[in-house]
C-alpha cells in the first residue's frame, strides 16, 4: 500500500464458510511501532475514539479500516509518518485479539473501565437475551450463506488461460526488490447485502475490468500467483463470501488495478470479456446454472434478512451499555494517547 493515499477497506467478511477474519495479516505486530488494542462492550465508543483520530490526524492517515458488519462503524485505524507506524483496532469479538507483543509493541485500551457496573448488573437479563437472540441471528444466517455457498460450488469453473495471456492482461510489470503481497477487503456482506468499497477507483491510475461473475475470479487467483511469481508487490483483495476467490487486484509500482466486477465512478481503460475466457455452454448448462443462481439468490436474501435481525439486536446493546458510559473519562484517555499517538509517527 502506499501510505501518500487513504485506503478504505475491511479486515473481515461474513462468508459462505462463516466469519472470517484478516485480523492477523493486517496488523501483525512486526509491522508497526505500536498497537493500540481497543476493548469495551457495544456502544463504549470504540469506533467514535478511532473515527476521531482518524479525523483529526488525517495527513498522517494510511488505512481506515471498516466494520463489515455495520459500514458506519470502523475496526479499525492506521497512521505512518517518518517516526513509523501506529495502529488502533477493536479487539472484542468476533475478531478478539489481544496484546501478543505486550508493552514493546501492542498495549491494551480499556474503555470498560469507564461504565457503571452497578448499572448494567441491574440490566443482566436484557444483555444476556438480548446477546443469546443475536447469536442465534447470526448463526441463521451464515446457516442460509453456507446453502447459497454451495449451490455457486459447482457451477464455477476455472478459465484455461496460457502464462503469455496473463501477461497481456497485466500489462508490463516489474520485480521489487523488497516483494511485499497484502491482503485486504474492499466487499462484505450483511445487513446491506452484497457491498463494495469505491476504493480502487480512488487510488488507481488504471482499471482493467475482467467480466465473467465470480468464474472470473479464479483467473484473477491465477493473476495473483502470476504477480508473487514475477516478484511484483501488490495487495490482493479476497471476495467476501468466497475467500478462496479474488475479486482485485492492486498493483502499486504502476497504479494498476484489475477488477472483477463493474467499477464505479471511473471506467476501466480494458475491458477483458467473459467470452474470451470460457467455451459456450449447453442449453442444459445454461439451465442448471440458472437455477442454481436463482436458489442461491434466494439464500443470500434470507441470510440477508438475518442480518439485519442481528444488527438491530446489536444497537439495543449499544444503547444499554451508552447510557452506562461515563464519555469524559474516555475524552480524557483519549486526550493523552491521541499525543502519544502524534509523537510515534511523527518523532
Amino acid at each position: 500500500m502506499n501510505n501518500t493515499k487513504h485506503i478504505s477497506a475491511f479486515a473481515a467478511a461474513n462468508g459462505y464458510s462463516g466469519f472470517r477474519s484478516y485480523f492477523h495479516e493486517v496488523f501483525a505486530s512486526e509491522d508497526f511501532s505500536k498497537i493500540y488494542v481497543i476493548k469495551g462492550g457495544p456502544g463504549t465508543g470504540k469506533s467514535s475514539f478511532m473515527k476521531r483520530l482518524l479525523r483529526e490526524y488525517s495527513e498522517y492517515a494510511e488505512e481506515a479500516i471498516y466494520c463489515s458488519s455495520d459500514p458506519n462503524s470502523l475496526d479499525g485505524v492506521i497512521l505512518s509518518g517518518d517516526g513509523g507506524r501506529v495502529a488502533l483496532l477493536d479487539g472484542t469479538a468476533p475478531h478478539i485479539r489481544d496484546a501478543e507483543v505486550p508493552g514493546a509493541i501492542d498495549e491494551i485500551l480499556n474503555l470498560g473501565e469507564f461504565w457503571d457496573s452497578r448499572w448494567l448488573c441491574a440490566k443482566r437479563e436484557r444483555i444476556l437475551s438480548l446477546t443469546d437472540e443475536k447469536k442465534k441471528a447470526y448463526k441463521t444466517a451464515y446457516r442460509y450463506l453456507s446453502l447459497a455457498g454451495k449451490m455457486k460450488e459447482s457451477e464455477i469453473k476455472a478459465p484455461a488461460i496460457s502464462a503469455r495471456t496473463l501477461a497481456e492482461i497485466v500489462g508490463e510489470i516489474k520485480a521489487d526488490d523488497e516483494y511485499k503481497q497484502q491482503t485486504r477487503l474492499i466487499s462484505a456482506f450483511g445487513k446491506e447485502g452484497l457491498i463494495r468499497l469505491p476504493t480502487l477507483t480512488e487510488i488507481a491510475d488504471e482499471i482493467i475490468e475482467i467480466r465473467g461473475g465470480e468464474r472470473s475470479m479464479l483467473l484473477c487467483n491465477r493473476i495473483a500467483d502470476y504477480l508473487s511469481d514475477n516478484s511484483t508487490s501488490h495487495t490482493r483483495f479476497p471476495y467476501a463470501l468466497d475467500g478462496s476467490l479474488t475479486e482485485a487486484i492492486y498493483i502499486p509500482s504502476c497504479g494498476r488495478a484489475i477488477v472483477c466486477y463493474p467499477p464505479e465512478g471511473k471506467a476501466p481503460a480494458r475491458v477483458i470479456e467473459e467470452v474470451q475466457l470460457y467455451p459456450a455452454p449447453d442449453r442444459t448448462d445454461i439451465e442448471r446454472c440458472r437455477v442454481a443462481l436463482e436458489f442461491s439468490s434466494e439464500m443470500e436474501s434470507e441470510a440477508q434478512r438475518w442480518f439485519s435481525i442481528a444488527s438491530e439486536l446489536h444497537f439495543e446493546l449499544e444503547e444499554i451499555y451508552s447510557q452506562a458510559m461515563n464519555y469524559s473519562l474516555v475524552d480524557e484517555l483519549y486526550a493523552k494517547k491521541s499525543l502519544d499517538i502524534l509523537n510515534i509517527i511523527k518523532s
